[in-house]
């Protein structure tokens, strides 16, 4: 144990039994048991000698950061200063979390990325606009800690308060506005979805965003994200809560040109959803000019040819291959187009040419995914300890990626 510290902190704390040193420097940590509380706490010990200039500014986060009482933060059980000729120290007894923080969490599907982004815009949110703000200035997988209460913050950085703005060696930026938070936010939701450093190399303060990520990310998703850490601070929300709203709302806009060229439709209303094929996916997922498309046109020629040996009018024959072209064109294209899944606060149905197939309850449903059959992703409702539904609809995997959180959300607004 540090010979000058503890004999100060046995001194004013002594209900205290210290357990183990977390950090050192100028902000050490000590993971300590209170007789009193009889439970387990955090002290944290700031040395502010040569911070002396930066007082002011610290004291007013520490105080904020005290008196804030948020959800997510940790209590201070007790607030004291040792002040010398030279030196300034100042003490917090902190509540403890029970948790494991993100450091090593990963995640298992996409919607995990969205649960954790969504409860941090609203913990940000929240913070930022409390009157006077708090500021994280720390915010990393490490400091988060997950919690049968929820998510909770913890080592906010309260001795950059000291300076008005610096390079943070951790995150190789500087911190001097509340932005700052969000783009920790964005680079945080990468190393989540790719357990890579999302910093290229320690001089360079640009994002390598890894495609290859550990779960399927949408395209709402990764727009989201890129957002946060535009290499353009103007690029970037303007706020946490920007950054909520555009989560909640403003990424299905982003989408849109997307879901234009797939091949489902989504009609999604306050009280349902439903989903059906797009017409004529067919060509749209496969070409004009693919095999399939030139078998049925080899088809038409040998039916041509056909009629053309009965001796029949050139008119007749070209309006009955015609016809037949049409009619095998229709056909192709109404392949899955029948289909329907519809989605309600009472439960999913899944219906084919207007008849019933199935149907169940809404918290069964887990979602959808992508069986891929003879080279085609089709369309399969997953439900839980149940047997999955194969529909016979083409869909593209990344699209059910960006469907799925959309049921999700609506899950969890009825549910």
């Amino acid at each position: 144990m540090n010979p000058t510290t503890e004999p100060t902190i046995e001194r004013h704390f002594p209900q205290l039994e210290l357990n183990s040193k977390l950090t050192h420097g100028i902000e050490e940590t000590w993971a300590a048991w209170d007789n009193d509380l009889k439970k387990p706490v955090i002290l944290k010990v700031f040395k502010l000698g040569d911070q002396a200039c930066g007082i002011d500014g610290f004291r007013a986060a520490l105080n904020a950061f005290a008196k804030s009482g948020h959800r997510a933060l940790p209590r201070v059980y007790k607030h004291h200063e040792v002040e010398g000729e030279k030196e300034l120290d100042i003490y917090l007894l902190l509540e403890h979390f029970e948790g494991d923080s993100l450091e090593y969490w990963v995640p298992r599907e996409e919607e995990q990325l969205w649960s954790i982004a969504e409860e941090l815009c609203i913990i940000l949110k929240e913070l930022h606009q409390a009157r006077p703000a708090i500021e994280h200035r720390n915010l990393k997988p490490a400091n988060i800690i997950q919690t049968s209460e929820g998510l909770k913050l913890i080592n906010f950085g309260l001795l950059d308060s000291t300076q008005s703005g610096h390079f943070d060696p951790k995150t190789r930026y500087f911190r001097h506005h509340m932005k700052d938070d969000v783009y920790a936010l964005g680079a945080l939701m990468v190393f989540l979805a790719t357990g890579e450093d999302p910093f290229q190399d320690p001089k360079s303060r640009r994002i390598r965003w890894v495609e290859d990520a550990k779960v399927a990310i949408s395209p709402g998703l990764q727009l989201w994200i890129e957002r946060c850490v535009d290499a353009n601070p103007e690029a970037r929300f303007a706020s946490a809560g920007h950054a909520h709203a555009a989560l909640q709302e403003g990424w299905n806009e982003a989408l849109v040109e997307f879901f234009d060229k797939g091949l489902l439709v989504l009609e999604e209303g306050s009280e349902r959803l439903v989903l059906r094929p797009r017409p004529g996916n067919f060509f749209k997922s496969k070409g004009v000019f693919s095999t399939d498309f030139w078998v049925m046109v080899t088809i038409g020629a040998f039916l041509g040819a056909a009629i053309y040996l009965h001796n029949l009018a050139p008119v007749v024959e070209l309006i009955m291959v015609a016809g037949i072209l049409y009619s095998v064109v229709q056909w192709i294209r109404g392949i899955g187009s029948s289909l329907e899944v519809t989605i309600d606060p009472e439960g999913w149905i899944l219906r084919e040419g207007g008849k019933l197939i199935a149907e169940g309850e809404l918290a069964e449903l887990k979602g959808l995914a992508a069986k891929k059959v003879e080279g085609q992703h089709v369309l399969t409702l997953e439900r839980k300890a149940r047997s999955n539904l194969r529909t016979n609809a083409e869909v593209d995997p990344r699209e059910l990626a960006a469907l799925n959180v959309h049921i999700q959300h609506f899950k969890r607004k009825h549910l």
